[in-house]
């Protein structure tokens, strides 16, 4: 394993040591996901990735503009929220240090981009406007005053989009600031003659009431019938929703969610959906609730609807729940437990089975649950003490590879063994490895949003048996049914944004 420095660092003197470093750290972008706890590493990393680009772009002007290109794409992968990763941060990040060394480069891109509504979100706007400030404390820099114009512009231009309104800053928050640039850019677009400051507010403010639409205003007047049925409302609004059970058995009763039968933006979300289903037991919502009725029925068609996409394959499917994967933050639980128990309907030698990595290693068999309710109930129980121990990752590879060989029912060369893990992702890594095992495939997937991985992965970017991939998302499937090399693989994501 290479340090952070080893990696932020490392001399580089030919063409093709150039390309190839550059390639793969692309790979290594993709494999992290960023939250603030690992930001200044990815930050350091990503720099340096662009310090070299530039450093190069005329010595090898060709090979750089293709590299340029594929940056591009992979920006739009990282916070496409469809076809890729659906990351923030880490979108933020990598626009803020392009602005930085390319600023004409980046201007076009904003403005070919943000300007899609397939493309990531209307918040990035206000987001991004927010990480420059707190990066560089300056409320009037140039990326900023563009983000703003280009916003603006999309207000006057699509004034029947309420979303676009939506995610305009407001000024009783911690972006008054930013809604004061809005305003005034706003006055000045739309030719509105203000006798002052106050009044150009006044003006912009009116236009945001009569043109934005959010969940809030929809409880208010109680348009139930208008309310999104997505996870994140059911989490916001959970205690309103279970205070007012009149309103919520007649919402849930009648609310039709044919927009589940295909999969957008914020259906697949195995790990929301499973959070939202132990937060109902946890508050013991009654087992008759209509809300229980949604999920189960919102899983069962996303399970559907990849059966049809993708073919049962031999996974084995190891997850890691030990404590120090959550460092303060159970959504990484929910994200493991969700899209395990999601995998795992598509394993041919382990339907609806985890292994679960403890010190006491142990399956559990889920394939008698019906729903994903009576799954939750199962799962409730099994964890309920197996979530504060260490990870163990020699024992059930050891009972594994014991089982094929007493059972005579296969072997573990026909097998894709998938370890669904957090903190101790590095160290399985050397582990399997060193073992020497040859399976199908070894698939990597990491979970983790506190720490900054580089597993060595030059020596494995062409490896057809080995995958790393990361998120809780629906390209990462589509990668694991591919039979390519990570780096090939890298390729045909970003193509498709």
């Amino acid at each position: 394993m290479q340090s952070n420095s080893e990696i932020f660092y490392k001399p580089l003197n030919t063409q093709s040591a150039i390309f190839d470093y550059l390639y793969e750290q692309l790979v290594v972008f993709d494999f992290n996901i960023i939250r603030p706890e690992n930001k200044i590493h990815f930050e350091n990393a990503f720099s340096n990735y662009l310090s070299i680009i530039h450093q190069h772009k005329d010595t090898y002007s060709n090979e750089i503009n293709i590299l340029f290109k594929r940056t591009e794409h992979f920006f739009m992968y990282v916070r496409n929220t469809v076809k890729g990763k659906g990351q923030k941060l880490q979108f933020y990040i990598m626009i803020y240090y392009y602005y930085c060394l390319f600023e004409e480069r980046c201007s076009i891109f904003l403005h070919k981009h943000l300007t899609n509504d397939y493309f990531g979100s209307y918040c990035d706007f206000k987001y991004l406007c927010n990480y420059i400030y707190e990066k560089t404390l300056d409320k009037h820099h140039p990326l900023i005053y563009l983000l703003v114009k280009i916003h603006v512009s999309l207000l006057l231009k699509y004034e029947q989009n309420r979303f676009l309104s939506k995610w305009v800053p407001r000024e009783k928050t911690k972006f008054k600031w930013l809604s004061r640039l809005y305003a005034m850019e706003f006055s000045n677009i739309s030719k509105y003659e203000y006798k002052n400051k106050n009044d150009a507010h006044c003006f912009f403010r009116k236009f945001i009431s009569n043109h934005s639409y959010t969940c809030e205003q929809q409880l208010c007047a109680k348009n139930y019938d208008f309310i999104d049925s997505t996870e994140k409302n059911l989490e916001k609004y959970f205690y309103f929703f279970t205070s007012k059970q009149l309103q919520l058995d007649t919402f849930y009763k009648t609310k039709h969610i044919t927009k589940y039968s295909h999969i957008i933006h914020n259906a697949f979300n195995p790990g929301a959906i499973m959070k939202t289903m132990f937060k109902l037991l946890n508050n013991d919502v009654h087992e008759s609730s209509h809300i229980y009725d949604l999920l189960n029925k919102k899983w069962d068609q996303c399970i559907n609807f990849y059966k049809k996409i993708f073919s049962p394959k031999d996974f084995i499917i190891f997850i890691d729940l030990s404590c120090k994967n959550f460092h303060n933050n159970n959504d990484v639980f929910y994200n493991i437990l969700g899209m395990s128990y999601f995998l795992s309907h598509f394993s041919n030698k382990a339907y609806k089975r985890l292994f679960l990595c403890t010190n006491t290693p142990i399956w559990i068999n889920l394939h008698k649950c019906d729903t994903l309710y009576a799954t939750a109930i199962v799962l409730k129980q099994k964890l309920q003490y197996d979530c504060y121990t260490s990870c163990e990752i020699h024992l059930p590879i050891y009972l594994l590879m014991q089982s094929f060989f007493e059972t005579q029912k296969g072997n573990i060369e026909d097998q894709t063994l998938v370890f669904m893990q957090g903190v101790h992702i590095e160290s399985t890594f050397e582990y399997i490895y060193k073992l020497n095992l040859n399976p199908q495939k070894l698939v990597f997937w990491n979970f983790c949003d506190f720490l900054y991985f580089d597993n060595g992965l030059r020596n494995h970017l062409y490896n057809n048996k080995i995958q790393c991939l990361s998120g809780n998302n629906e390209n990462a499937l589509y990668s694991l049914w591919k039979d390519q090399n990570m780096f090939d693989q890298l390729l045909y994501k970003i193509k498709c944004n």
